[in-house]
């Protein structure tokens, strides 16, 4: 793939993009932790409360809707993440997961944003 503008301006030139566009782009969804838990299942309740908690290894500056929790289970059944907590200073520090039966749950904490590979007109 070749530039499309070597000075900067013209089609594909950066200075198409707003400062807010250039922040989206360059500032995008970015896997800040990635773990695995051993996760047990526990007594179902409606609604299902956690019974797993993964605390972070230090808090995320900033509310816990800043950030995704994106869980895979491995010989889980349904596996869900059931609620994110923000410690006193109100960043996010921890969440909770949910498991149909007991195994390995691997997981990444992302923060949320937009990260685009076309030109934004």
């Amino acid at each position: 793939m070749g530039a499309s503008s070597v000075t900067g301006v013209g089609p594909g030139g950066v200075r198409d993009l707003s400062a807010h566009q250039l922040t989206n782009f360059f500032n995008g969804p970015t896997i800040i932790f990635a773990g695995v838990v051993d996760a047990d299942d526990g007594p179902t309740s409606s609604p299902p409360g956690y019974n797993n908690l993964v605390t972070l290894p230090y808090p995320l500056p900033g509310s816990p809707d800043d950030y995704l929790v994106i869980l895979t289970g491995i010989n889980t059944g349904n596996t869900y993440c059931s609620g994110k907590n923000e410690n006193v200073d109100g960043n996010f520090w921890s969440f909770g997961i949910v498991v149909e039966s007991g195994g390995l749950v691997q997981y990444l904490v992302v923060n949320a944003g937009l990260k685009t590979t076309a030109v934004l007109a």
